[in-house]
């Protein structure tokens, strides 16, 4: 005697020319749409919601991965628990998010907003329209911004961080090597260059901080010859191995010193003669 089962779908709804729901508790609303996955939704033409608890919303649009969204014509998400919302836009990271035409998130835990967007790395975040985030751990925010090394920041219309950990703040600003900031509209960093030491009257003085990691630029050398004065600045320390940065009133005492030394010889001189 033969045993025939036959296997039960719950809940299931479809509606359009082709539509299929094949998921417990799926709904496929539209022609040509597909919802296979348990809980899964699709509305628009030929959308597919293949993994459980996803969502389709817009023409051709994909979700693939599990508890996901893609919402948008074309829009399409391919790892779990990411999210595509508008048109053409892809997230293939986990814990992706992209919003905006054209936009990509293939990191995972990434974000990418705006037009033309790109995330390329786990961790990043690219904020404005045609903005890049590639290095892990990076973040961008402005038009046309782009931060293309590990942990590196860029903010501001057309701002670059080239390098690791490198930092641009400012409209059209440019971190060149690692560990550098470029700060203020236009800034680019220079070469670092390491100070160990000098002669002074025939001594020779070495320095603290004499090996630089990275440097700090408020302005630029090329043709545009951008320089900026730092103002507001606290009195930094003065002491053997201080790094701290002095300010024109520290110096302004030394001026007195020295001055009042050279009036004190000059008495000394006119006695001798």
């Amino acid at each position: 005697m033969n045993d025939f089962s036959a296997v039960v779908k719950i809940d299931i709804t479809s509606f359009g020319a082709e539509s299929v729901a094949e998921g417990d508790y799926s709904t496929a609303l539209s022609a040509g749409s597909l919802a296979s996955g348990v809980g899964a939704t699709t509305t628009g033409y030929k959308s597919l919601a293949t993994a459980n608890f996803s969502t389709a919303f817009g023409a051709l649009s994909s979700a693939i991965g599990h508890k996901n969204t893609a919402a948008g014509y074309k829009s399409m998400t391919s790892a779990s628990l990411s999210t595509a919302i508008g048109s053409d836009t892809e997230a293939s990271g986990e814990n992706s998010t992209v919003i905006g035409h054209g936009g990509l998130a293939s990191g995972n835990f990434s974000m990418a907003c705006g037009s033309n967007s790109k995330t390329l790395a786990n961790n990043s975040i690219a904020l404005g329209c045609n903005s890049v985030a590639s290095g892990e751990g990076a973040t961008t925010s402005g038009y046309n911004s782009k931060a293309l090394a590990g942990n590196s920041t860029s903010i501001g219309v057309n701002s670059r961080a080239y390098s690791i950990s490198g930092t641009a703040l400012g409209a059209n600003s440019m971190a060149h090597g690692e560990f550098c900031v470029a700060l203020g509209a236009c800034s680019t960093t220079d070469e670092v260059v390491s100070t160990r030491e000098t002669i002074i009257a025939g001594h020779n003085y070495k320095f603290a901080g004499s090996v630089a990691q990275g440097t700090v630029s408020i302005g630029n050398s090329n043709s545009e010859n951008i320089n900026r004065t730092i103002t507001n600045l606290a009195a930094g320390r003065i002491e053997k191995y201080s790094t701290d940065a002095i300010n024109g009133s520290q110096l302004y005492a030394i001026k007195e010193l020295i001055e009042m030394l050279h009036s004190r010889l000059n008495e000394i001189y006119k006695k001798i003669i």
